[in-house]
């Protein structure tokens, strides 16, 4: 079939979350070259919204109050990330579950009214320390005297091109679902796609970023990467499918929510920093 002369030939878009992931893994790769600061603000704004998502996923109806307090924990955790002060995060741990359970007693005695207590307790502490204290070791492994830059590169490559490969793959060849309950839209072939690229940035890490990789820690951390950002990607769906819901939040539009965007990143990063910090100090 031939095209009219002068009839202009229909162009192929990009879709809208491809070009929403380019942007956002750009913007990440950009603020983590342009040094400490920039990434660890990136983070911590991240987690908060993030934790803003899970909360309202695990409570909905809660106080805001306590949501509040929670941001302020989710807050300190980051900060001892940031300082690199892993001793801190038991008494912020200590000091948020304090504060939170003071709030609420006050709350009752002023309203008269106690519903939902168990649930606003529960739910503000579970999000506020799933973030903050896996967001926290995010900001530890930068910490890491000399070598956290290198660390902090190779670990969110690791994990941003497992879920970019994971999904271009996925479209490309899926065909059988990985977990259809959970996550539809996941596919094995996807998986392993994004399993591939994981160990492929490991290899190149440990001929590239000596010290403190080496080739065979370097695809070590490559395979672990590849098998739990998947995993984690999991166990947030399976969160958001008790909610009812398919995505965390609408942040990022077409990408869903922070929760979305950051959920692997915050399952392996305290996996990484304890193995990372073994090879690297």
């Amino acid at each position: 079939m031939t095209t009219p002369r002068g009839a202009r030939t229909p162009q192929r878009r990009l879709p809208r979350q491809t070009v929403v992931g380019v942007v956002l893994g750009a913007g990440a790769i950009a603020a983590l070259l342009a040094g400490r600061r920039p990434v660890s603000a990136l983070v911590v704004a991240l987690c908060i919204f993030a934790y803003a998502e899970l909360r309202g996923l695990l409570a909905p109806s809660a106080h805001r109050a306590t949501l509040a307090v929670g941001a302020v924990g989710v807050g300190a955790f980051l900060w001892a990330g940031y300082r690199g002060r892993l001793s801190s995060i038991p008494l912020i741990a200590a000091v948020l579950t304090l504060a939170i359970l003071t709030i609420l007693v006050v709350l009752s005695e002023a309203t008269g009214r106690a519903d939902g207590a168990t649930q606003d307790v529960s739910s503000t502490l579970a999000a506020s320390a799933v973030v903050g204290i896996m967001g926290a070791h995010i900001l530890l492994i930068r910490s890491i005297p000399r070598v956290g830059f290198r660390g902090l590169l190779a670990f969110g490559l690791m994990v941003l091109l497992n879920d970019a490969f994971a999904f271009f793959g996925g479209r490309a060849f899926g065909r059988r679902p990985l977990w259809p309950r959970l996550s539809p839209n996941k596919t094995t072939e996807g998986a392993i796609c994004g399993f591939l690229a994981s160990v492929v940035v490991g290899l190149i890490a440990g001929f590239v970023l000596k010290p403190p990789f080496d080739p065979k820690s370097a695809l070590a951390f490559g395979v672990a990467i590849g098998v739990l950002a998947p995993v984690g990607d999991l166990v947030f769906s399976a969160i958001k499918r008790a909610a009812a819901r398919k995505e965390s939040g609408g942040a990022f539009g077409p990408l869903g929510g922070a929760l979305d965007a950051i959920d692997s990143l915050l399952f392996c990063a305290p996996l990484f920093y304890w193995a990372f910090r073994t090879v690297a100090l």
